[in-house]
Parts: C-alpha cells; sequence; structure tokens
C-alpha cells in the first residue's frame, strides 16, 4: 500500500512539474523550465531503472543507483556548459533542476526505503 502511495505523489509531482513548465518554456524563465523537465525526465528514468532492478542482486542495485546519479551529474554538467555558451541564465537552471531533484528524490528514496523492507531474492554465483 505504501508503494502505491509514493509512486502515485511521484506521478503528480511528474504531473505538476509538466504543467508548470508550460508557464516557464520562453522568456527569462526558460532556463528554470529546461531544470525542471531534464529532473523530471532523470528522475523518471530512474524509477523506470528501480522498478526493472528491484527484484534483482543487490550490486546490481547499486550498479543502477550509482550510475543514475552519475548521469544526472552529466546530464547537469552538460546542460551547464551548453547554457553558458548560449548566453542563457545557468543559475535559473540550477534553479529549476535542483528543487525538482530534490523533490523526486525524496520520492525515491522513500520508494527505496520501502523496498529495502520487503524481502530480496538472492543470486547464486
Amino acid at each position: 500500500m505504501l508503494n502505491r502511495r509514493i509512486l502515485g505523489s511521484a506521478l503528480a509531482a511528474w504531473i505538476a512539474l509538466g504543467a508548470a513548465l508550460g508557464a516557464f518554456t520562453h522568456g527569462d524563465l526558460a532556463g528554470m523550465g529546461i531544470g525542471w523537465a531534464l529532473a523530471g525526465l532523470l528522475s523518471a528514468l530512474s524509477f523506470g531503472a528501480l522498478l526493472w532492478v528491484r527484484k534483482r542482486a543487490l550490486q546490481d542495485l547499486m550498479i543502477v543507483i550509482v550510475g543514475g546519479f552519475l548521469l544526472r551529474m552529466l546530464v547537469v554538467g552538460l546542460t551547464l556548459v551548453l547554457m553558458l555558451r548560449a548566453d542563457a541564465d545557468p543559475l535559473r537552471f540550477a534553479l529549476g533542476f535542483f528543487s525538482a531533484y530534490l523533490l523526486l528524490q525524496l520520492f525515491e528514496v522513500l520508494w527505496l526505503n520501502t523496498q529495502g523492507k520487503q524481502p530480496r531474492r538472492e543470486v547464486s554465483a
């Protein structure tokens, strides 16, 4: 039951971010909209990978978690470089990305916590 609540809350957050994105896609606030969009997209990909790996070995789970974090770092770095080259305001992007990222990361951690309380399948070598 808790898993459904967490996933439902994350879905509501993704929808809210998508709705807010429409208001921030042009003008001076475009960087904030890009940040929100990237945070939402990366969060959705992360949840998809976690759903895929949830019944697998702990080593696979750790690879997905670390790989997801490294992918986010790479995407943020590349986007900041592109925004600087385009003379856009990188501060608005960072504000948009990290505000959405922190919200969605909360749902991800809560969901992982509920998954950690369930028995895991052991994979023999």
